[in-house]
């Protein structure tokens, strides 16, 4: 489903009136948007090591010994949260992944050395992937966890799994109901939400599970 079908499929399971044309509506489709917007990203946000946000990057060294996070997503629509460790190739070759300060009091002996097989990640800013001894020419190819994606567009996708878009959709409900004082909607969508998460959970990140917010809140304020 795209960001405007699972808007309206909330639209619909929430009972409300009207119809929802477009993400970019005014009133309660504008918020009916934010929320699933605003759910589809904290469910990202609950870990950094989901499947579903797994990238590959492939790039040719320079002279250079630090290559930034920032710059090796500049022509991409998101940046780099985490990079998967035990990924990064040389050529095709495996490299051995050191803590950052190991390099940092070390850095005269591993920089210049032509047969080194060193690479460290520096986590503060800028982040940056750091290949102490770089042959110009050769290509890195390593794994990372993405930013999370926010929908924006009608025709926006969400990244996860096409079998778990109602997720977003029970998600979302949660959040009207709250804020309409619907406690019935909350409820049952709620139930709902709890089955299908923990499948998705199982799929991503074997053993894991997402920590359940607050049970329903009554809300003075609605529509």
């Amino acid at each position: 489903m795209n960001f405007k079908t699972i808007v309206q499929k909330v639209n619909l399971h929430a009972g409300l009136q009207g119809t929802v044309n477009s993400v970019e509506g005014q009133d309660y489709q504008e918020y009916l948007a934010e929320a699933v917007r605003s759910q589809y990203v904290n469910l990202q946000d609950e870990r950094n090591n989901f499947k579903f946000l797994r990238e590959t990057i492939e790039f040719t060294l320079t002279t250079d010994t630090e290559y930034t996070n920032e710059f090796l997503t500049s022509s991409l629509d998101h940046g780099i949260a985490r990079w998967k460790r035990g990924s990064v190739l040389r050529n095709g070759e495996n490299q051995k992944e050191i803590p950052y300060d190991t390099y940092w009091e070390n850095r005269d002996r591993y920089e210049g050395n032509t047969n080194s097989n060193i690479v460290t990640f520096k986590e503060y800013p800028p982040a940056a992937l750091v290949v102490p001894s770089p042959e110009a020419g050769d290509v890195i190819r390593a794994d990372y966890y993405r930013t999370p994606q926010v929908l924006e567009k009608n025709t926006d996708v969400p990244l996860i799994p096409e079998e778990f878009h109602y997720l977003l959709v029970w998600a979302a409900l949660e959040d009207v109901a709250a804020y309409l004082g619907n406690q019935s909607i909350y409820e049952r969508h709620s139930f709902k939400h709890d089955k299908l998460v923990n499948k998705f959970m199982r799929s991503q990140v074997p053993a894991q599970k997402i920590k359940k917010k607050p049970f329903y809140v009554k809300r003075n304020h609605q529509y």
